[in-house]
C-alpha cells in the first residue's frame, strides 16, 4: 500500500467508536491502540483496518479481561460447645468466564489444614466450600481462614472459632509471644497473646514488673477482640520495655512468657576520614570493619566506592574474605587490589529499620618494588672456549624485559652476532678468540623500574 495514503482504523466488535481520546488511543507513531485502567467491558474483538482508498487489510485480536475474584459468601464466627459439630461456608466468585473456577482451600492459625475426614470434612458446592468439624473440642478453637484461587487473584477471608465446654476451664496460653520483639519508631508492631478457658478468658498486661493500662494509651495502643494481642499503631521508643501477658477467669490464671520490645535502631558510622594503607605486593592485610552495633543485628558487607560517589560490589575469594567480625582479610595483597579513584568501605544494613551506615574509606596502595637479581659474573678463559654469563631476577609485578648490552651496543646490533646465544636470563658466547675480550651488561626491568650490572669477559693464551 502506498504510505502516504494510508489510514487505520480501530473497531471493537464492529463499533468503530472505540477512541474515546481519554482512556482508549491510538498512538500517532505506530498507529497501535492503547487502553488505559482497563475494564471488563473492555473485553471484546478488536479489529485494525489499514486502508489506501484502493485496497484494504484486516486484523484482529482478542482481549480477555479477567476480573479479581470475590469472596461471597464469608465465613462467620462461632461459638460452639464441645461435642457440636461446627461448619463454616465459604463462597468465590469471579465475573468473568474467562477464568478457571477459584480453587478453596482452608487454614487454621497460618497453616493449610491436614483434613482427615473422620474429624474435618471439606465439600465443595459448586463455587462454595463448606468446612466441617465434627464433635469439637478446646483444641479445635482458633482462627479458621478461606483462601480463594484462581491462578489470577488470591483473596482471602477468616472467621473465629470458640469452644465452650460446658463446664468449667482454667486459662490455657495457645499463643505465646516471642522472646524479643524489635519495632520501628511510628510502625505498627504487634505482640501476640492468646488462651482458651471456660469462661472465656480476660486479658491484663505488666510492662517492666509493673501494671500495664492498655486503656490508658489515648487509643494509640489496643488488644484484638477475645485475644490479649496488643497492637502497638504508632510505637515510640518509651513504648520499649518489657511485657506479660496474663489471661484470667474465675479459676485460673495464666501467663505467658517475658517479651522484650526492643526499638530497632543502627548506630551510625562516626569517623568516615579516609585512610589511605600502604602495602607490599604478596603481603597479608586486614581493613577493619569496627561493625557497628545494631538491633536486629545488622547485615555486613564490603564494597568499593569510587570518587564519583557510586559503589561497586565485588566477590570475595579465597584470597579477599570477610572474617566474623566482619574485616576484610587479603591472605595475598595484588597489586591489582589497588585502585586510583575507589576505596574499600564496609557497609553495614539494618533491614528490619531499613538503615545503612557506612565505614571510613580505605584507599589501597601498593608499594612499587625494583626487580632484585642475581648479577652476571666476571669471566676469565683460554682462546677456543665458550662462556655463559647468568643474568636472573625477581620483582612484583614479575620482570617483564631481559636486555643484553656488549661493549655499551644491544646484542643484535654488534658486529658479529652469531658468536652469542641468547636464553632469557642465559647469555652464552661461543668460539672465543682474543679480539672477543668484551664488558657485558645485563640489564632487567618491571613497570617499575629497572636495575643493570657489568660483568667483564678476559680471553688469554697464544696468539
Amino acid at each position: 500500500m502506498e504510505a502516504d495514503n494510508l489510514r487505520i482504523v480501530w473497531s471493537k466488535d464492529d463499533d468503530v467508536t472505540v477512541i474515546d481520546e481519554k482512556r482508549i488511543i491510538q498512538n500517532p507513531k505506530d498507529n497501535s491502540l492503547i487502553i488505559r485502567s482497563v475494564k471488563e467491558t473492555d473485553a471484546g474483538l478488536y479489529s485494525c483496518v489499514a486502508t489506501n482508498g484502493l485496497d484494504f487489510i484486516k486484523a484482529f485480536a482478542r482481549l480477555k479481561v479477567r476480573a479479581k475474584i470475590r469472596i461471597e459468601p464469608s465465613p462467620s464466627n462461632l461459638v460452639m460447645k464441645k461435642g457440636e459439630d461446627a461448619q463454616f461456608m465459604c463462597g468465590a466468585t469471579t465475573d468473568s468466564i474467562e477464568v478457571n473456577n477459584p480453587h478453596i482451600i482452608w487454614g487454621k492459625d497460618l497453616e493449610v489444614i491436614d483434613i482427615n475426614e473422620d474429624i474435618i470434612e471439606v465439600n465443595m458446592m459448586s463455587q462454595t466450600s463448606l468446612l466441617i468439624i465434627w464433635n469439637v473440642t478446646r483444641n479445635d478453637a482458633g482462627r479458621y481462614m478461606c483462601l480463594a484461587i484462581n491462578g489470577l487473584d488470591i483473596v482471602n477471608a477468616s472467621a473465629l472459632l470458640t469452644v465452650k465446654d460446658g463446664g468449667t476451664q482454667p486459662p490455657v496460653m495457645l499463643i505465646n509471644p516471642p522472646t524479643q520483639v524489635p519495632f520501628k519508631e511510628l510502625e505498627a508492631v504487634v505482640v501476640p497473646c492468646k488462651a482458651s478457658g471456660e469462661p472465656q478468658p480476660t486479658y491484663t498486661w505488666k510492662k517492666d514488673k509493673r501494671d500495664f493500662n492498655v486503656a490508658g494509651s489515648d487509643d494509640l495502643i489496643s488488644t484484638v477482640p477475645n485475644e490479649g494481642t496488643l497492637v502497638f499503631e504508632r510505637p515510640k521508643k518509651k513504648d520499649a520495655g518489657t511485657y506479660q501477658c496474663f489471661a484470667n477467669n474465675s479459676y485460673g490464671v495464666a501467663m505467658s512468657g517475658i517479651v522484650e520490645l526492643r526499638h530497632a535502631f543502627l548506630m551510625p558510622y562516626t569517623n568516615q576520614e579516609p585512610e589511605t594503607i600502604t602495602v607490599l605486593p604478596g603481603a597479608s592485610l586486614v581493613l577493619l570493619c569496627n561493625k557497628p552495633i545494631s538491633y536486629p543485628e545488622a547485615n555486613v558487607t564490603w564494597v568499593l566506592k569510587h570518587k564519583d560517589g557510586s559503589f561497586k560490589a565485588f566477590d570475595f575469594t579465597e584470597r579477599i574474605l570477610m572474617d566474623h567480625q566482619a574485616n576484610l582479610i587479603f591472605t595475598n595483597v595484588l597489586e591489582e587490589d589497588s585502585y586510583r579513584d575507589a576505596a574499600y568501605v564496609c557497609v553495614a544494613t539494618n533491614k528490619f529499620s531499613r538503615e545503612t551506615t557506612r565505614g571510613k574509606p580505605f584507599y589501597l596502595k601498593t608499594i612499587p618494588t625494583k626487580p632484585e637479581w642475581t648479577k652476571p659474573k666476571s669471566i676469565v678463559t683460554s682462546v677456543g672456549s665458550s662462556v655463559t654469563f647468568i643474568c636472573n631476577g625477581t620483582s612484583k609485578p614479575p620482570i617483564s624485559k631481559h636486555m643484553w648490552y656488549i661493549n655499551g651496543k644491544r646484542i643484535n646490533e654488534y658486529p658479529n652476532k652469531n658468536k652469542f646465544i641468547v636464553q632469557e636470563t642465559n647469555l652464552t658466547v661461543i668460539n672465543l678468540t682474543h679480539q672477543d675480550s668484551m664488558t657485558i651488561q645485563c640489564n632487567i626491568s618491571n613497570i617499575h623500574g629497572y636495575i643493570f650490572a657489568d660483568a667483564f669477559l678476559h680471553v688469554f693464551g697464544e696468539y
